[in-house]
């Protein structure tokens, strides 16, 4: 099922699609106005290029920083180049999972971990699957997430459990 405002990943496919549209621009504008913006993440980033275009448009953001949203394998042929031009490095490892063997991704993303640490460059991590009704998933997770926290990871997102899941305040009172 397709939700309202939810995005399409085909792995391994290029979109002709812009990776920041006019209304992003326009929307990034204004709240830049009204609040300042510190950080902006832009998903579906495969190349340098990719970073390059995105700055050149969003260069009323003096001060934001870039983080590229590394969302399919073809990102991991130019990952150095990437990290060198982004602020910042996020992965969505259930994204991953679909262009990627799911037993290589935890090496990959120590590997990422340890490269963008190498790189001073900030690494998140989005982790799914925390339940606040189900204590098994949630050991499980919770293991992920002290893993990659030791491992140096700088950011764990636990978005979907916590913007639309069933026990948002259940799920930050585990992870925390």
């Amino acid at each position: 099922m397709i939700y309202q405002n939810s995005s399409i990943l085909i792995p391994e496919k290029h979109s002709k699609l812009p990776l920041i549209r006019d209304e992003d621009i326009k929307d990034l504008e204004n709240i830049n106005k009204m609040h300042g913006i510190d950080f902006v993440m832009i998903p579906y980033i495969v190349s340098k290029d990719d970073v390059k275009e995105v700055k050149k448009r969003l260069t009323f953001l003096d001060r934001a920083v870039i983080i590229s949203k590394l969302d399919d394998k073809r990102s991991f042929e130019e990952f150095w180049e990437i990290t060198n031009e982004s602020g910042g490095i996020f992965i969505h490892r259930e994204n991953l999972s679909h262009s990627l063997n799911p037993e290589k991704l935890y090496s990959l993303t120590k590997f990422l971990t340890e490269q963008c640490n190498i790189m001073s460059k900030p690494f998140i991590v989005e982790i799914s699957g925390i339940n606040g009704q189900n204590p098994i998933s949630n050991r499980r997770e919770i293991c992920d997430i002290e893993t990659s926290i030791l491992e140096g990871v700088d950011v764990i997102l636990i978005d979907h459990e916590t913007s639309v899941g069933k026990n948002p305040v259940e799920v930050v009172q585990i992870v925390s």
